[in-house]
């Protein structure tokens, strides 16, 4: 007969023991929205054994008072923030944990139904990981969401349109005071994959029409994000712009 389940954490990545053998690492998940009908929602479609909720609550102080008390095992390692009932606060609490937890890296998947291109902006300029339009996502999709980002590292899992808001909205200034020799080390295909990118072409188109392998495709983009020191391929794309790589 197989004991019950506990859960140890450390640091803040949870081991699931049954009869004192760890059989199953577990990360911790924070879901915050106004709603406790939609935090239930979210809290169903987890696995409990691999995903385990460990903070919980709406978008106000009282939340951030969770998160201070917390000990450093439990701290999550993503969070799930709606972003519906009162945009402004959902704002102010991804702010708040970017500043707070840096170090940690926290990563955080923003859901919304706003297509307001000026607050898809903001939400972008926090930096979150994923941004996902509850009106078009499939709760039943939400795990495999969550392994992607926190899997993913620092890159961010948006979809490629989102590179056109940020690309409209943005009044980008160029500076060519040091960018000489950086520029000269960026190729025309460099360039071209860039391009594509803005185009909103998967790794997959990028490489047929290059004749490449997938594969070098995502070294290459993955190179120019570790060149271009940002964080995935909307700073990619917005820092190539700052340097007067494209027109």
């Amino acid at each position: 007969m197989v004991s019950e389940q506990k859960i140890k954490t450390t640091h803040n990545i949870s081991s699931i023991d049954v009869d004192n053998e760890v059989i199953v690492e577990a990360y911790n998940i924070g879901i915050i929205d106004d709603s406790k009908f939609n935090r239930g929602a979210i809290r169903s479609r987890l696995p409990a054994n691999k995903l385990v909720v460990t903070i919980e609550g709406e978008n106000d102080e009282s939340i951030l008072k969770k998160f201070k008390s917390l000990p450093e095992r439990q701290i999550p390692n993503l969070v799930i923030v709606g972003g519906d009932s009162n945009f402004d606060n959902s704002c102010m609490t991804v702010e708040w944990l970017t500043k707070n937890y840096r170090n940690i890296d926290i990563k955080i998947i923003f859901f919304s139904e706003t297509n307001d291109k000026e607050k898809l902006l903001k939400i972008l300029k926090l930096g979150v990981n994923s941004i996902l339009n509850i009106k078009q996502y499939d709760p039943d999709d939400i795990e495999s969401e969550i392994y992607k980002v926190l899997k993913g590292g620092r890159k961010y899992s948006f979809d490629d349109h989102l590179i056109e808001i940020m690309l409209d909205s943005l009044v980008i200034k160029k500076d060519f005071s040091d960018d000489k020799v950086f520029n000269e080390s960026i190729n025309e295909r460099d360039k071209q994959i860039i391009q594509m990118i803005i185009q909103e072409k998967k790794s997959v188109e990028i490489s047929e029409e290059l004749n490449l392998s997938v594969r070098t495709v995502e070294n290459i983009i993955n190179s120019l994000i570790s060149k271009f020191e940002v964080k995935n391929r909307v700073g990619l794309v917005i820092k190539a712009y700052k340097k007067g790589l494209l027109d």
